[in-house]
């Protein structure tokens, strides 16, 4: 295992072995590939998410949501993207609640009678092939 960031992290690896038997003044030893290196593109894994929601405070009776492309993506290089694919569920009190909108859309209404519950909100989010759940954002609905 390797630390990129030893190497400034890197977009592309080159690998080769050579392999000594006896002493290296000996000059047995094979190298492979036999010509240059194998490459592998490195890429980045998902290191943490950072989200914004509106309002700061989600309020009994209104529209709680995370806010607009307010979304970062931190990767393990430490570059930040948005994330194109991720999704919310919500639970109030512990119980579900329904998104509004598409699907898993991070956008719910407040029910009226909530004022001094705990809404929990937990994000997940699709890049390069993996999926990751980024734990859990806790309000008390005012």
């Amino acid at each position: 295992m390797f630390n990129l960031a030893n190497f400034g992290w890197p977009k592309r690896i080159g690998l080769s072995m050579t392999v000594f038997r006896s002493a290296i003044s000996d000059n047995l030893a094979d190298r492979t590939p036999d010509k240059g290196a194998w490459a592998f593109d490195v890429r980045p894994a998902m290191d943490s998410l950072d989200l914004s929601f509106t309002p700061d405070r989600p309020h009994a009776g209104a529209v709680f949501a995370y806010a607009n492309k307010s979304a970062k993506l931190t990767l393990t290089d430490k570059t930040t993207i948005m994330p194109r694919t991720f999704s919310c569920s919500a639970h109030l009190a512990g119980a579900p609640l329904t998104g509004l909108g598409r699907s898993n859309a991070c956008r719910w209404q407040i029910p009226t009678g909530a004022t001094g519950k705990l809404l929990t909100i937990d994000a997940t989010v699709d890049y390069g092939g993996s999926r990751v759940d980024f734990g859990t954002w806790k309000f008390r609905v005012g």
